[in-house]
């Protein structure tokens, strides 16, 4: 049995809104990679809990979630843009709002993001 796990970022190809940009992701407050559009990566990590955010740059970004990988196990997680250009005007005031980051499994209690 492995004694590490894996958290995969996916980054959808089909948004327009920030296609020229790289997301930047986070996992435990430390840079692990830059995600072009239509990209996924894969980083290894320890089991237990992390928390990973994905970040345009340092003010738009997606909420914090926290995950908990067990030895072995690969999680996959999606990214995106939180809506369209034009409300991209409207999240001056969340920024934290700018992206969506969601795991891909269902078991995690949700499977897609919510508006």
């Amino acid at each position: 049995m492995s004694v590490i796990g894996s958290v995969v970022v996916r980054r959808a190809g089909g948004a327009y809104r920030d296609s020229a940009r790289k997301y930047k992701v986070l996992i435990d407050g430390v840079h692990r990679g830059d995600l072009k559009k239509g990209e996924q990566l894969s980083f290894v990590v320890p089991p237990g809990m992390h928390s990973v955010v994905a970040r345009l740059d340092k003010w738009w970004r997606s909420p914090e979630i926290l995950i908990d990988v067990a030895p072995g196990q690969v999680l996959t997680l999606n990214v995106a843009p939180g809506g369209s250009a034009w409300t991209a005007i409207f999240q001056l005031f969340t920024p934290h709002s700018y992206l969506k980051l969601w795991p891909e499994s269902a078991h995690f209690g949700y499977g897609t993001p919510t508006d």
